[in-house]
């Protein structure tokens, strides 16, 4: 049974954190950010006095903490959110006190790692901390070095194994992608270009680097994209690992004058006007781009394409929300792209992230083997 169904355990927590006031992420103890505070009201009358200081600091904890789990992904800071508790009470239990000493810290770790034994529950726990750290100013070097370190790298020994990560489309298949679903069907109410709308956010993701959760912040509307003779540009506005706050990314009409992503992009915006470009879907094929389409839906429809293009069946489950990202990223490498640019093309500073992207083939291993020589 998870502690959070006992009756009084989750006010009980709130209790502890706000005896040591501690902010904490308002989805992790199911409640939402509310304050008397409104900007509407003239503070003049009030202005300097303890009840007015008092609501407006609280109001400005309340938006510091709403922007702090802003910052990153949704979906990240509510995965921390179960680790965040059990961490929180067992320093409870334990009579510990905000912030924990880094010993504290790493013996919740060894019992982790001891009871789950895998490397995955303590990087999370780990990273619900860190997350606590960032929106509490406190220092998080105790808990990002020295025995803090010790089980999660015990664990990555003892579990080591080849990770196995989404294949990157080719060039190819988005080419494929782009001839055979990126055009009008005649007969077809405005909405009910479903075909367009899909094939067109894949070209566009493989073009511009973006995974899912990039590409379902890519608009239509004014101020996130505009067109003309001889580009499209989408503004981005933030990258879900907050390197890069928002960046303008762009399609170059074709050297070669061939009809290209240039062009599907161009068609698609004249028809769909504003709304999401990897808009929601459902099951009759009506488009809705006021709504963006779930990771699960995304994937589902990149794997069908997939298939009636031509790849087989259990070669498309290979693929999922990187792989436009990743396939360009290592096309934009066999081209002699250098890494700097595909960082920044990718979003990322560091070149770790950006090589992480590149998905190296047979061919590929096959031409740095040659290139030692002997």
């Amino acid at each position: 049974m998870h502690p959070a169904s006992c009756p009084g355990w989750l006010e009980g927590l709130s209790r502890y954190v706000s005896h040591y006031d501690v902010a904490v992420p308002p989805a992790w103890l199911r409640r939402r950010c509310t304050s008397d505070f409104h900007h509407g009201t003239s503070a003049k009358s009030s202005l300097g006095t303890a009840s007015y200081r008092l609501t407006e600091s609280a109001f400005l904890r309340e938006q510091f903490l709403r922007f702090a789990g802003e910052s990153r992904a949704e979906s990240t800071v509510s995965n921390f959110g179960n680790a965040g508790l059990k961490l929180l009470w067992w320093l409870a239990s334990r009579g510990h006190p905000l912030p924990p000493s880094q010993w504290a810290f790493t013996e919740y770790l060894v019992f982790c790692a001891t009871f789950n034994g895998t490397s995955g529950a303590v990087a999370t726990t780990r990273g619900a901390f860190l997350h606590l750290c960032r929106v509490n100013a406190w220092d998080k070097t105790p808990f990002t070095s020295g025995i803090s370190l010790v089980p999660g790298q015990a664990l990555s020994r003892l579990n080591r194994h080849q990770i196995k990560k989404s294949e990157g489309l080719t060039l190819e298949m988005v080419t494929q992608i782009l001839h055979r679903y990126c055009f009008l069907r005649s007969g077809r109410s405005q909405d009910g270009q479903w075909e367009l709308a899909i094939g067109v956010a894949i070209v566009t993701s493989f073009k511009v680097f973006a995974r899912w959760d990039d590409a379902r912040q890519l608009r239509w509307d004014v101020g996130f994209f505009e067109i003309t003779e001889v580009y499209a540009r989408f503004y981005l506005e933030h990258r879900k690992n907050a390197q890069y706050n928002g960046n303008f990314v762009d399609v170059a009409i074709p050297a070669s004058g061939e009809r290209g992503a240039y062009h599907v992009i161009r068609d698609a915006y004249h028809h769909f006007r504003s709304g999401h470009v990897l808009p929601h879907i459902d099951a009759s094929g009506t488009v809705d781009t006021s709504r963006y389409m779930p990771y699960e839906t995304y994937v589902r429809h990149l794997r069908e394409i997939l298939v009636f293009i031509g790849v087989p069946e259990e070669h498309s489950r290979r693929f999922a929300g990187q792989s436009a990202r990743a396939g360009a990223a290592t096309t934009a490498a066999r081209a002699g792209m250098q890494p700097y640019e595909l960082c920044r093309l990718a979003g990322v500073t560091s070149i770790s992230w950006g090589l992480a992207y590149m998905r190296p083939d047979f061919n590929d291993r096959m031409q740095a083997s040659r290139a030692i020589g002997l």
